[in-house]
């Protein structure tokens, strides 16, 4: 005959089932108080991965075009620093009554939604994208990425850096320069997670 385990014996349940004490709304307050402060931290450190995996999983793929960075900021530690072609935007693609306001132009984004920008990309056949429209509201269609209007002008769309693998960012920095690398990028509503670098041969 096995035995009855412990926490299922009718011992247990006549502790803690029937203990005013587990039942006590200081047990409660004290139990859920400890609950949320081991779960809260927990839920911040998976926050971001869980976001990037979601977007690596069901965004769609663009092809971004890089070009050359400075090479003495080109490697730090183990990832490389990106520049992208589609960060320099010309100026008839902004909405006219929001580019000429002040706050805008000279960078105090203290103001309205001045800095937040959305741009609407097209895709050629080789699905490499260009800007085709920028817009401060967010998009109902289309494909399109969240930037921030830079203080030193261009837009960041938070795409700076990628890890590669330790040995590998020789070979990629001559690529770079030569402006022969793409970032094969997924977007899942307006954001964007780098999946891969892509060298031209």
């Amino acid at each position: 005959m096995s035995e009855t385990p412990f926490f299922g014996s009718p011992f247990f349940k006549s502790i803690f089932f029937k203990s005013t004490f587990f039942r006590s709304p200081f047990f409660r307050s004290i139990f859920f108080k400890y609950v949320a402060i081991g779960i809260l931290p927990l839920a911040v450190l998976l926050f971001q991965p869980a976001v990037n995996f979601a977007v690596l999983t069901f965004g769609v793929r663009v092809l971004l075009e890089t070009r050359p960075v400075d090479p003495r900021d080109f490697l730090r530690g183990d990832y490389v620093i990106l520049d992208y072609v589609i960060a320099d935007i010309p100026d008839h693609f902004f909405p006219k009554e929001n580019f000429q306001n002040e706050n805008f132009q000279n960078g105090n984004f203290s103001g309205e939604n001045t800095r937040t920008v959305y741009v609407t990309l097209a895709l050629n056949d080789a699905g490499i994208a260009s800007v085709s429209g920028v817009s401060f509201s967010r998009p109902q269609t289309g494909i399109y990425i969240e930037g921030r209007r830079s203080r030193w002008g261009g837009i960041d769309y938070g795409l700076g850096a990628y890890y590669v693998p330790e040995g590998t960012g020789g070979d990629i920095e001559d690529a770079i320069q030569d402006a022969k690398v793409l970032a094969d990028v997924r977007i899942l509503r307006g954001r964007g997670v780098i999946k891969n670098l892509e060298i031209l041969q």
